[in-house]
């Protein structure tokens, strides 16, 4: 991230306790956390079409959370939108960019690897591309590109007639 972004993203976080920002085009939220120079870096790191699978949900806590360690990163999930987040906590002092640049480089990190694992987790086979740090199912991407052709075709019929 630029410094620039970095001044973008310190702008949001002095008017309220959210920042939100792209990097590497995904959505990155930065909140206040309980605690002084507490932080919480958040991304969607899967994104279910239809139902979050059975398998991921068995692994998660009563409190929709996946801990690997006491502390640290964890998933969360978001039945509303059937999608899990990865939330990692960090100590940093506000408007300090050297230690922003690198807690993010680590959460991007992060969050690229848990796409490709929990991509497993979804029935049909996922392509994953870790230069624009994103997981797309191949069968959402076929059907995005089915529903474009469809609207495309609709459009064109109307104009031809």
């Amino acid at each position: 991230m630029s410094y620039q972004g970095f001044l973008i993203a310190m702008s949001q976080l002095a008017c309220k306790p959210k920042a939100s920002f792209i990097v590497q085009g995904q959505r990155i939220i930065l909140e206040e956390a309980e605690g002084e120079n507490r932080w919480n870096f958040s991304t969607v790191v899967f994104r279910a079409e239809h139902k979050i699978p059975e398998a991921l949900l068995s692994s998660l806590s009563p409190m929709g959370k996946l801990r690997l360690q006491t502390q640290g990163p964890y998933l969360k999930i978001d039945e509303e939108d059937q999608s899990v987040h990865l939330i990692y906590p960090v100590e940093m002092q506000k408007g300090k960019f050297l230690p922003f640049r690198a807690y993010l480089s680590t959460f991007l990190k992060s969050a690229d690897e848990w796409k490709q694992t929990l991509c497993d987790f979804e029935e049909k086979q996922c392509v994953y591309v870790s230069s624009r740090s994103r997981s797309f199912s191949l069968m959402a991407l076929i059907g995005s590109l089915l529903t474009w052709m469809r609207s495309a075709a609709e459009v064109l019929s109307e104009s031809i007639f």
